[in-house]
């Protein structure tokens, strides 16, 4: 799980990809690693704004590492659109 939450961290401190954005990328792509993976090509099919494409091209995980040892020494707990437990109101949102 820790795994899946780095990529899910990622795409949440990406820049320029607004509320509704990441929600449609992820029914897209299937999921934020498969959308981590994705390439330059992959991502311009996908459409979206140039800043945003730039956004999803950077690969640097330190950010999200630092956050979930930041997490786990304070012991919280992350939880994400793909998590059981996650309200399922709020799930329906479309800036969920």
């Amino acid at each position: 799980m820790e795994n899946q939450n780095l990529y899910w961290i990622w795409l949440t401190r990406r820049p320029g990809l607004g509320p509704v954005k990441p929600r449609r990328l992820l029914e897209q792509f299937g999921g934020p690693e498969a959308l981590y993976a994705a390439d330059a090509e992959a991502l311009a099919r996908a459409g979206g704004s140039e800043t945003a494409r730039r956004a999803l091209l950077d690969k640097d995980l330190e950010p999200a590492r630092s956050i979930l040892r930041s997490c786990k020494e304070k012991g919280l707990h992350i939880l994400t659109l793909g998590d059981a437990d996650y309200p399922s109101a709020l799930g329906r949102a479309a800036d969920a």
